[in-house]
């Protein structure tokens, strides 16, 4: 009898905290398809216990951002300050206790010979894992341009993905070694690498070929007052067109829809959620919105510049911070500014072209491959065990 081929098996985990880590996980999972099976396994999902902990997490965390941002980011900031050395005492430990048994149960299952964890929850119960002798390889990231809370509960897994050399001092200050680092960037769909001409771009819109053409979008979950952007941005004296995307926010969409038929405008694409978004960033001179890590990865793929709002939460506005001390991006202090921004990138095509030369320096458009890359590597070495 013929010994049965091996297939590599890898889990990836999860968490369905915005779009951002699932965006991760299927760009890590499209690079592995035909090299291995993989399962992707949401923390928070399935279980109605885990799914109470996934509302309050969410929920809580929007809430909060919307109330008081300026509160938010301080309460973000002191979170990041904590003492590394107490990482086994944490509200990381009390947020994932209630999935710890659910992933264990789905390793036994599903035998994986690799893991990757795209969010901070996952790394600290994989960790706590390793610590107890699970001998899996077991791979996390960095997913913005700046550590989050709690990454320090992750220690003890194989590999920490970051972004950028630039972090190496603070990863090592919350007790990971140099040798666990490997600096492969953020994971995005490998489409967003691809090189789509502006022109054909614009024309699969149905837009303008010739107006500089400006990007609207919040995230995925349509986090922002979109139409407040659109009110300012329309008092620029500059010719430009704008692409609106409003993620799964319908009443945002409807108000901006509302906007363009009251005041007869003709230079608005208003979208919902869009699944071409890499058309759209192909067919843009300019991104304005929220700045998650996958976001920027995304733009930067493209070489499409950002301008960011100063009033970003938590970790997009250490993005925020990150890519402007490097001239990576323009940031918007107050919304009715941006106007006079528009008008100023626009007369000026050569800030436009510096940003894009210091963006070049920061992405890193093989992530989503050197990932799985590693994972098949390590994955390969744990066959048969």
């Amino acid at each position: 009898m013929l010994k049965e081929e091996w297939v590599m098996k890898a889990l990836i985990l999860t968490v369905s905290a915005g779009e951002g880590h699932n965006a991760m996980s299927r760009a890590v999972t499209t690079c592995l398809e035909g090299r291995a099976e993989v399962e992707v396994f949401d923390l928070f999902k399935g279980k109605k216990k885990a799914k109470l902990q996934s509302k309050a997490v969410n929920d809580g965390y929007f809430w909060f951002c919307k109330v008081n941002i300026n509160m938010a980011n301080k309460f973000y900031e002191r979170l990041k300050r904590r003492n590394p050395e107490k990482r086994t005492h944490t509200l990381v430990q009390t947020l994932v206790k209630p999935a710890v048994k659910y992933v264990e149960e789905e390793i036994q299952t599903f035998k994986p010979d690799v893991i990757f964890c795209a969010h901070t929850y996952a790394g600290a119960i994989m960790s706590d894992m390793k610590k107890a002798g699970l001998d899996i390889p077991v791979v996390s990231i960095v997913s913005d341009y700046d550590l989050s809370p709690y990454i320090e509960c992750s220690i003890y897994i194989d590999y920490i993905i970051s972004p950028s050399a630039d972090f190496d001092g603070q990863l090592l200050e919350k007790g990971f070694r140099q040798e666990q680092i490997r600096h492969l960037g953020i994971p995005v769909q490998p489409k967003f690498s691809e090189i789509i001409d502006k022109t054909e771009a614009r024309d699969a819109l149905g837009i303008s070929r010739d107006r500089f053409t400006i990007m609207i979008m919040n995230g995925g979950v349509g986090f922002g007052d979109n139409l407040g952007l659109v009110r300012y941005i329309m008092e620029a004296k500059q010719d430009f067109q704008l692409v609106v995307v409003n993620g799964r926010n319908e009443k945002m969409k409807e108000a901006i829809d509302e906007y363009i038929a009251e005041n007869n405008v003709k230079n608005i694409l208003n979208l919902g959620f869009a699944n071409n978004v890499d058309v759209i960033m192909s067919a843009s001179d300019l991104l304005i919105g929220k700045i998650g890590g996958v976001a920027i990865a995304e733009a930067f793929n493209k070489q499409l510049p950002i301008l960011a709002a100063e009033k970003q939460p938590w970790q997009e506005y250490d993005n925020m911070i990150y890519l402007r001390e490097r001239g990576a991006c323009r940031h918007i202090g107050e919304t009715e500014e941006v106007a006079g921004i528009v008008d100023d990138l626009i007369a000026h095509p050569e800030k436009i072209q510096a940003m894009k030369k210091n963006m070049a320096e920061i992405a890193k458009p093989r992530a989503s491959r050197d990932i799985a890359d590693l994972l098949v590597e390590l994955g390969s070495r744990h066959e048969g065990k």
